[in-house]
């Protein structure tokens, strides 16, 4: 067993600050302050990722517990562990020990794409770039340099945010979110929802945060095989607080779900379109396209309409060669590249 390497760790450090003594030189012989009523005060030197630590003042809510770890890596795990149990707070900054600060587990997009299960019901916290918008729905990717692969969810919004909830999810924002992950049944993928923004607390932990603004999709360049079932095979960590980790093998589409990417030369042999008269997807139309290497990929787009307004017809695509921009999506067992714009399919040809 190793300790995971944390490439955030500084961030997840500060948001857990109100469980964490950075000077205990200075609380020598005043430890007792931070809960005058309690029945007793315990130590724990040596706590790892607080498992025992957390459960015991679980156990134990009258007595002061205190908690000793060099390892940066797992006492950070500690105090998300406190958090996400909502533990009373008795901290050096005067915190109300009656109110909890935040729920939510910290993860990366990475461990929600290679874990899903995992967090499946759970409220999660995680950052990431909106690359599109579209059915009260976001796109929503992350770098990860351990394996120097971008990684993406969508997040569906639906109606419950409105004011400066929905002006946050504007596309190029970097934006913090908190909601609960969920299984899809109609697309058959999994999704975050349940986010929102109370105006009245634009502090509140749960709400939705931008970061910043003007950010780009990344756009990787993938390729046919990478969409059709090429496979990676990488290091996953057991969960969250675990030290165990295994090798396990992915579909390359699989990890790259959501995120921005690109192809380029595609010939498109045929065109289906949607004309179901009930469907709010008529006139959106899927693309059959050849590589350059004889290999077949979809291309899914939204309505498209021109400059005018008027729907874009499969005529404008079938038989020309073009460079595609889009989002890896999953449909009916196969994965596809959607296009949500005009400007995502370049005729070039």
């Amino acid at each position: 067993m190793r300790m995971r390497r944390m490439k955030n760790l500084d961030s997840r450090m500060e948001k857990c600050a109100e469980y964490r003594i950075t000077d205990p030189a200075s609380m020598k012989g005043n430890w007792r302050s931070l809960k005058a009523d309690a029945a007793a005060l315990w130590v724990e030197v040596g706590c790892g990722k607080g498992k025992f630590t957390a459960e015991t003042a679980e156990a134990n809510p009258d007595v002061l517990m205190i908690a000793v770890e060099r390892c940066r890596e797992a006492v950070v795990v500690a105090m998300e562990k406190a958090k996400a149990m909502g533990l009373r707070v008795h901290g050096p900054k005067g915190q109300d020990p009656d109110f909890f600060y935040g729920d939510a587990i910290p993860v990366t997009l990475k461990e929600q794409r290679t874990n899903t299960k995992m967090y499946e019901g759970m409220k999660v916290a995680f950052e990431g770039t909106i690359t599109y918008e579209s059915a009260q729905t976001v796109y929503v990717e992350d770098y990860d340099e351990e394996t120097d692969m971008y990684y993406g969810m969508t997040v569906y919004y639906g109606f419950n945010l409105t004011g400066t909830g929905l002006e946050i999810l504007n596309e190029g924002n970097r934006v913090a979110f908190v909601g609960s992950v969920q299984y899809y049944e109609t697309g058959g993928t999994w999704q975050v929802s349940d986010i929102k923004y109370v105006d009245m607390r634009p502090n509140d932990p749960n709400n939705v945060q931008l970061i910043s603004e003007g950010n780009e999709p990344a756009y990787t360049p993938i390729t046919a095989a990478q969409l059709n079932g090429e496979t990676v095979t990488m290091e996953v960590w057991a969960g969250q607080d675990s030290e165990i980790s295994t090798m396990q093998t992915f579909e390359y589409a699989h990890l790259a779900l959501s995120t921005s990417v690109s192809m380029e030369n595609l010939v498109v042999t045929d065109v289906y379109t949607t004309t179901n008269e009930d469907s709010a997807s008529k006139g959106a139309m899927t693309l059959t396209c050849k590589t350059t290497d004889g290999q077949y990929v979809s291309v899914r787009t939204v309505v498209l309409r021109d400059a005018n307004g008027d729907v874009i017809t499969a005529n404008a695509y079938r038989g020309k060669t073009i460079n595609v921009k889009g989002s890896v999506d999953y449909f009916s067992g196969d994965y596809q590249i959607k296009g949500f714009t005009p400007d995502d399919i370049e005729i070039v040809g």
